[in-house]
């Protein structure tokens, strides 16, 4: 998460938002395949709150699933 996201408490505690989110979905869903993930985050990420930043992730690790079964049908 770069330094234009805000200072360092805000970067962490996104950061820790994000990996709560990312961990209660993969014990809870097929949503997150396994292995390792980059995730980034714009300035804007921080307005948002927890149920906002869950909902984004969501549609994000959809899209991802939709595209990795349309090529792998392919």
């Amino acid at each position: 998460i770069p330094r234009q996201v805000g200072g360092a408490v805000v970067r962490n505690r996104l950061r820790r938002q994000l990996r709560a989110i990312l961990d209660d979905l993969a014990r809870t869903t097929t949503l997150v395949p396994p292995g390792y993930f980059l995730v980034g985050a714009r300035p804007e990420t921080t307005g948002r709150g927890y149920d906002e930043l869950r909902r984004d992730v969501i549609r994000l690790l959809t899209s991802l699933d939709h595209r990795l079964h349309r090529s792998a049908a392919r």
